[in-house]
């Protein structure tokens, strides 16, 4: 049987009418079963109760019969009793045996027997026999049989018949909306979520709202969640994507776009010229730490302001990350072009804008790096860019540098000896050369001056000049420091024992971060008693930055120190700082003439004004006068007609290794 293609690819229908189809034939079955058994007991019973009653009504006549021995008769009474339905054979026996029939070979039957007696005139009853009576149940059965099929067919053919109704009613009233409903599903995506579902059917009827209405209306809830749900998620996407690529404060694009709109700009080879200005709000910091971070993000948000209204529409102002804005501006410009009008920018910037609450303007210190003269890509123009913006900031508020290569390569050369210096020391790349100090008068040496020297393995000898402000800023200068006050003691000891050098002391350079340092007296101190010497052994230099750094902590230093006998003498002296009143409140033993006044002080009159105006000044406060740079008898005889305490330079000596000082303090007494 072929179904249509509605019935067939509908498990759902399918197995509605298949459950239907067995539920009405079971209880078909079980109705029917039922039916046919109360007909079949009914038949019986009418048979026995036939067979009863032909007892009673062929009873007394028989007995007189067979009394009688009357054989025509009997017959015909038995006769009588075979033409009762369903009856195929009756047999007495007795006084006289006859039968009538014979059975029709169905395995199924009934038999009825009952006593034959006559009753004579004196009232005795006499048995004379029995009757059987043997009837066929074929006529019952059959008769069921046909009624069973003709009810089962009639039931089967109801149940068709409804199973078909009720599969088009389905269909009708459920499956083709469930279609419908899987269609619309089906039709839902998440970047179009689908018109609302609509059933066709009238929108009011009968016992409605139903179940599918439950359904549909519970679709479109969950489609319209959906579809908040998408425009919730692209709102937070959007918003995603701006906090990713914009600043939050300014508006502006942040670091990572406009290092995007930096590579847009210039071509993947880097082959289109533009340029790259990196602004620093000078001030910042100490207007968020006055005033507070509130003002330092309306000073911020002005910033912002000012430079989009200031700029041209193709130039992309971004902020680059805390106080600093950077500009994309694309197209070939002259370095003297682009620095006037970046300085014209900061103009602009300063006449229109405020610190905040202050009435202090705002101004900004400027970096600008070309391409490709900086750079091909995005990362090199912003490393040359910031590091002209270090560059600027060095000359003070208000700048603008160009970028040059040679600061940059002097700036990478600087890290990679900042790297180096940490493991330097550990790795014993440090050692020392001793330069003596004599009296001028005599020529004798009287101390020598330990000067550091590294022996980088890839560059050589590094100069003290280079590596000394590298480990001040890094925080080396501690350690290093302590090795070489310690390397020098354990050296003068050596000196010290040589025949006649037992007052040579030896002088050590101190920066300002060692004194600060709340360990360095008392280190002094430990490296003086294990090396077993006085602290005449030992004289520190200090700088003139001294007096600017921690006054407090550094004269409690230097007081301890001069306790424990060591000399303390001012290095550089007229080159820096110098108070007057910190030279009487510090404990000070002496002052170093630099050595640029000692070399010109023959040529130039001021120079030898200055040398004799700090010899007098040193006399007067009782203080030593070593004089440096030494170079010419003329200088050395003109010191000992000025006064001076000592001399050092080539003159009297060259830096040298321990070996080579040994050598020559040991040969002389005099001088090395």
């Amino acid at each position: 049987m072929q179904f249509p293609d509605w019935v067939r690819h509908r498990r759902l229908s399918v197995k509605l009418v298949i459950a239907i189809v067995l539920l009405s034939s079971m209880v078909t079955l079980v109705v029917t079963s039922i039916q046919v058994l109360i007909e079949y007991r009914r038949d019986v019973h009418g048979l026995e109760q036939g067979l009863s009653d032909a007892r009673s009504s062929f009873s007394r006549s028989l007995g007189a019969s067979l009394w009688a021995l009357d054989e025509s008769q009997l017959t015909l009474q038995l006769r009588g009793l075979h033409q009762l339905p369903h009856v195929d054979r009756v047999e007495l026996t007795g006084d006289m045996a006859l039968s009538v029939g014979e059975p029709d070979g169905y395995t199924h039957r009934h038999e009825k027997t009952f006593p034959v007696s006559h009753r004579t005139a004196d009232g005795v009853r006499h048995p004379l026999g029995e009757v059987r009576i043997d009837a066929s149940l074929a006529a019952i059965h059959s008769r069921l049989w046909d009624r069973l099929t003709v009810i089962l067919a009639s039931q089967a053919f109801k149940t068709f018949v409804v199973s078909t109704i009720l599969l088009a009613l389905i269909y009708y009233l459920v499956i083709r909306h469930l279609q419908s409903l899987a269609g619309h599903a089906r039709a839902i995506r998440l970047e179009r979520p689908a018109d609302p579902v609509l059933l066709s059917r009238p929108e009011h009827g009968f016992m409605r709202p139903d179940e599918l209405d439950d359904v549909a209306s519970a679709m479109n809830h969950a489609v319209s969640r959906m579809a908040q749900d998408m425009r919730d998620l692209r709102a937070a996407e959007e918003r995603l994507d701006y906090r990713t690529h914009f600043d939050m404060l300014t508006g502006l694009p942040n670091r990572h776009l406009m290092q995007q709109l930096l590579t847009a700009t210039i071509g993947s080879t880097g082959e289109q010229a533009c340029a790259v200005v990196l602004l620093d709000v000078d001030r910042f910091k100490a207007v968020n730490e006055s005033i507070g971070p509130e003002a330092g993000d309306d000073v911020l948000r002005t910033v912002a302001t000012l430079l989009r209204e200031s700029t041209p529409a193709d130039w992309q102002v971004g902020r680059f990350g805390n106080d600093e804005f950077v500009i994309v501006i694309p197209g070939a410009w002259r370095a003297a072009d682009l620095r006037s009008r970046t300085g014209q920018l900061l103009q602009s910037l300063g006449a229109n804008g405020k610190a905040s609450h202050l009435a202090l303007p705002l101004s900004a210190t400027a970096g600008i790096a070309l391409c490709p003269e900086a750079g091909r890509t995005a990362p090199e123009l912003l490393r040359a860019v910031d590091s002209a913006l270090q560059a600027a900031k060095q000359q003070g508020a208000g700048s603008v540098t160009v970028y040059d290569p040679m600061v940059q390569q002097e700036t990478r050369r600087q890290l990679m000896l900042d790297a180096d210096l940490h493991r330097a020391l550990a790795n014993g790349e440090f050692h020392l050369l001793y330069q003596p100090i004599v009296d001028p008068a005599t020529a004798t040496v009287v101390a020598v001056e330990a000067l550091a020297r590294w022996e980088h393995p890839d560059q050589g000898t590094i100069p003290p000049d280079t590596f000394i402000g590298l480990a001040e800023d890094n925080g080396l200068i501690v350690p290093l420091g302590e090795w070489v006050l310690r390397q020098a003691l354990a050296d003068i000891r050596r000196l010290r024992a040589l025949p006649g050098r037992s007052a040579l002391r030896t002088s050590v350079n101190v920066s300002p971060a060692q004194l600060v340092n709340g360990g360095f007296a008392a280190m002094v101190e430990t490296a003086l008693a294990e090396k077993a010497l006085p602290g005449d052994a030992l004289q520190l230099e200090i700088t003139e930055r001294t007096f600017l750094t921690n006054v407090a902590r550094s004269r409690q230093a230097l007081q301890r120190i001069e306790a424990l006998g060591i000399k303390i003498t001012i290095d550089d002296f007229g080159t820096g700082y110098s108070a007057l009143n910190q030279l009487r409140r510090l404990p000070v033993n002496g002052l170093k003439i630099d050595r640029a006044f000692i070399r010109d002080m023959l040529e130039d009159p001021q120079d030898a004004q200055l040398v004799r105006a700090i010899t007098s000044l040193a006399d007067g406060l009782g203080l030593e006068v070593t004089a440096e740079g030494v170079e010419t008898d003329e200088q050395l005889q003109l010191l000992r007609e000025l006064g001076c305490d000592l001399a050092q330079g080539f003159l009297v000596g060259r830096p040298q290794p321990l070996s080579d000082l040994m050598t020559h303090l040991g040969h002389s007494h005099d001088h090395a």
